[in-house]
């Protein structure tokens, strides 16, 4: 059979590759939050210290004000989540 020039031999193996594609580039999707994450609007008094921190010129107060927001998250605290995300997600306890 395998001689014979109409022979397609295994058609569906295309199948099994492109849903495994699909499959490993669809697991990092999952963890992507179901919703966007709100930063809590700043009270009075900060408003007021952010105000005041802004029109303070000196080099040392930017550095400070700068530093403050653009302050980085411990390391590691994204990679031990992912376990317990993982863990909700398979076990169906996430928010939805």
């Amino acid at each position: 059979m395998p001689d014979d020039p109409r022979w397609i031999g295994c058609w569906w193996l295309g199948y099994i590759v492109v849903a495994v594609g699909l499959l490993a580039t669809s697991v990092p999707l999952w963890f992507f939050p179901s919703s966007m994450i709100t930063e809590p609007k700043p009270s009075q008094q900060q408003q007021q210290q952010d105000h005041a921190a802004n029109h303070c010129h000196s080099p040392a107060a930017e550095d400070a004000r700068v530093n403050a927001h653009h302050a980085a998250p411990p390391h590691g605290s994204c990679s031990k989540s992912i376990g317990r995300k993982l863990r909700k997600e398979v076990k169906g306890k996430t928010r939805r």
